[in-house]
C-alpha cells in the first residue's frame, strides 16, 4: 500500500508541475516569482542529492527539482525575473546549504535545504496572503496532497525520509489557507 501512494505521490508532484508550467508558459507567469522558482529548484536539487546519499527515497524531491527547474526557466523567459534581499539572504543559505553538506555530512544537508526553502517561500506566502486571487489555490492544495502522501508513504521514521515532506505539508498548507481567509 505504501508503494502505492508513494508512486501515486510521485504522479501526482508530476502533474500538477506539468500544470503549472504550462499555464505559466500560456499566460504572462503572473503571481508565480522567479526568485523563488530558482531558489527552490537548487534547494530541491540539494537535498535530492543528499537524499539520495542518505539511501532513501528522493523520487518526489526529483519532481520538485525538475518542475521548479522548468518553473524557473518559464518564468526567465516570460521576463519574470525579480530580485530583493530576501533573496539574496537565501542565496546565502543555499550556499550554506552545500558548505554544510560537504562539511557536515548529507543528513545536515537536508535539514539545511528544508530550512532554507521554507525560508525562501515567505516572498510567495506573502504575495498569497495579499493577492490570494492571484495564487494558484488548486496547485497549492495539489502539492498539499503530494506531501501527504509522501510523508504516509515514507518507509522510514527518520529525518531523512520525512522531513521534506513534513515541511512542505506545512507550506502548502500555510498557502492555501491564505486564500481560504
Amino acid at each position: 500500500m505504501k508503494k502505492i501512494l508513494f508512486v501515486l505521490s510521485v504522479v501526482l508532484a508530476a502533474v500538477t508541475y506539468s500544470y503549472l508550467i504550462v499555464t505559466a508558459s500560456l499566460d504572462t507567469g503572473g503571481g508565480l516569482p522567479f526568485a523563488t522558482y530558482a531558489l527552490w529548484a537548487m534547494l530541491a536539487w540539494i537535498t535530492y542529492f543528499a537524499m539520495k546519499k542518505s539511501g532513501v527515497n528522493p523520487n518526489v524531491v526529483l519532481v520538485y527539482a525538475l518542475g521548479s527547474t522548468c518553473t524557473t526557466i518559464v518564468l526567465l523567459f516570460k521576463g519574470r525575473f525579480g530580485w530583493s534581499s530576501m533573496e539574496s539572504g537565501v542565496t546565502l543559505l543555499v550556499l550554506l546549504c552545500i558548505f554544510v553538506w560537504f562539511s557536515k555530512g548529507a543528513r545536515w544537508a537536508i535539514v539545511f535545504s528544508v530550512a532554507a526553502g521554507f525560508i525562501a517561500s515567505i516572498p510567495l506566502i506573502l504575495m498569497t496572503w495579499k493577492y490570494p486571487m492571484d495564487s494558484r489555490v488548486a496547485v497549492n492544495a495539489s502539492f498539499l496532497l503530494v506531501n501527504a502522501l509522501a510523508f504516509i508513504s515514507a518507509k522510514t521514521w527518520t529525518l531523512e525520509d520525512r522531513l521534506y515532506s513534513a515541511v512542505n505539508i506545512i507550506l502548502c498548507l500555510i498557502l492555501v489557507i491564505a486564500v481560504v481567509l
